[in-house]
């Protein structure tokens, strides 16, 4: 199942796992054990929409080991750190450090930024419910 915001509404579809490379540019995986980290899968799209929002940083793209298809990277996010320098990330608001928030909302806070730089993002934790959610950009993208 996946998630997609709607005028501020969630829209919930049904999204099978096989299906995530057609219908995202980037997965932002949970990272349960915290420490700051996203775990992220992305085509090139994605990756051009995560170069927008940290123009300074060069993640270590990786081939991926998962069943993606073989155009699709893999990369750790250390969101706290990359925070630090120029991004493109959106406000945060409240009192929670970045180095503080829960690894499903730097997951959400980074899947959001690619939703708003025109790509397609997927989030999933397997906490979640649903596990598997989608942020699509809105049509002028």
């Amino acid at each position: 199942m996946t998630s997609s915001m709607t005028k501020g509404k969630a829209k919930i579809i049904g999204v099978r796992p096989n299906d995530v490379p057609n219908v995202s540019d980037v997965l932002c995986i949970v990272e349960p054990r915290g420490g700051g980290a996203v775990i992220v899968l992305a085509n090139a799209k994605g990756r051009e929409c995560l170069q927008r929002i940290f123009p300074n940083s060069q993640p270590s793209w990786k081939p991926n080991e998962s069943n993606m298809p073989p155009n699709w990277r893999h990369a750790v996010f250390h969101m706290p750190e990359l925070a630090r320098g120029e991004h493109a990330l959106p406000p945060i608001a409240g009192d929670t450090p970045l180095k503080e928030a829960t690894p499903a909302a730097l997951a959400y806070l980074l899947a959001y930024a690619v939703e708003r730089q025109g790509g397609c993002a997927m989030i999933f934790d397997e906490d979640g419910d649903p596990p598997l959610r989608l942020l699509a950009p809105a049509r002028e993208h």
